[in-house]
């Protein structure tokens, strides 16, 4: 049987370092790379012994070449899923599709209306539901050994870390050209309610908010012996009154850094509807090279 042929249109971290390196782990053979940054895309084809033919710096470039694989990983910034999801699917490629699938309800439209009419499929890079942990948690789920599932209650803690390196000073810090912190990461919450729940969501809605600091948002004064500290009733009063009443996305990176909040507000307030609406109705419900059936 022939190995399976791949191609990586995005060499960042998830596609050359994560999708590409599995792939090839499980005996598949990247045959094309796409990426715009030329050390990067020498660096990725240098591991995959990928000739200059196949190497391109634009996925219009090598779709433009028509089928030379069998399937093709998309792991383009968020703001650049769609366009070169609906031409693969023209060509007929497998589409292994990084998440978020896109930043606006129409654009699922166009995906969900090409992917119907192709011979390819799309399969959305929803993760966490394979990893060990959640995977032992859907078994004992479906099992039924702790009775009948009716309600789940599910929280995704963001470390610090990766909130201050990804979403404050990181590639998705600033919502367009990302996604906004609500969609990047609630899509695979939702995707692990369905997965849990075994089945499609019947309605959904979301609820959120922002808040920010920085470094001239006023401190309340120590209490002293003549003025008692405030009790919780009173400073939870306090906090809601001073609070934005809109989130903003706050100054530019170019502004001073003694003008630039400390927190970048995340916008969820203004994202939440597209985000729940988007992402519960996304995964593919047909089999490809990169699913056994499961959605």
């Amino acid at each position: 049987m022939n190995p399976v042929r791949v191609a990586i249109i995005g060499c960042g971290n998830r596609g050359a370092d994560v999708y590409a390196r599995h792939l090839s782990a499980q005996g598949a053979v990247i045959t094309h790379v796409v990426e715009p940054r030329p050390a990067r895309l020498a660096e990725v084809a240098a591991r995959h012994d990928i000739p200059l033919q196949a190497q391109f710096t634009h996925w219009d470039a090598f779709l433009a070449q028509g089928r030379v694989a069998d399937a093709v990983v998309i792991a383009t910034p968020d703001h650049d899923h769609v366009q070169p999801c609906l031409r693969a699917l023209q060509i007929g490629y497998d589409v292994l599709l990084e998440k978020p699938v896109c930043l606006h309800p129409h654009e699922l439209d166009l995906l969900l209306t090409a992917e119907a009419a192709s011979t390819g499929t799309v399969t959305v890079c929803h993760v966490l539901r394979t990893t060990a942990f959640f995977s032992a948690v859907q078994q004992v789920a479906a099992s039924g050994r702790l009775g009948t599932l009716i309600g789940i209650q599910h929280a995704e803690n963001v470390a610090h870390w990766h909130y201050a390196h990804s979403y404050v000073r990181g590639n998705w810090r600033a919502s367009p050209p990302a996604a906004p912190f609500l969609l990047a990461k609630a899509c695979h919450d939702l995707d692990l309610l369905r997965a849990l729940a075994g089945s499609a969501p019947g309605a959904s809605a979301a609820r959120a908010a922002c808040t920010t600091s920085g470094p001239n948002t006023p401190r309340p004064a120590r209490p002293t012996a003549a003025s008692p500290a405030p009790s919780r009733t009173a400073r939870r009063t306090r906090a809601a009154s001073t609070a934005p009443a809109t989130p903003t996305l706050g100054p530019s990176r170019s502004s001073p850094p003694e003008d630039r909040p400390s927190r970048k507000p995340c916008g969820a307030v203004r994202t939440a509807s597209a985000c729940t609406w988007a992402t519960t109705t996304s995964p593919t419900i047909r089999p490809s090279l990169f699913t056994s059936g499961t959605t």
